[in-house]
């Protein structure tokens, strides 16, 4: 889960796109124990173009 900013960023990304994702996990609910990541920061890796 992500809201904001780190939402925005996480949509534009293209698919296989490198990134270091921080945040930290919790359950869904009281009643789902299911783990949730809830995204606090992103950082996209830079690519150097081999021309």
């Amino acid at each position: 889960m992500a809201l904001g900013t780190t939402a925005l960023l996480l949509k534009e990304a293209q698919p296989g796109t490198e990134l270091t994702a921080r945040g930290f996990l919790a359950a869904r609910s009281l009643k789902q124990r299911t783990p949730v990541l809830h995204v606090t920061m992103v950082e996209f890796a830079e690519r150097i173009s081999e021309d």
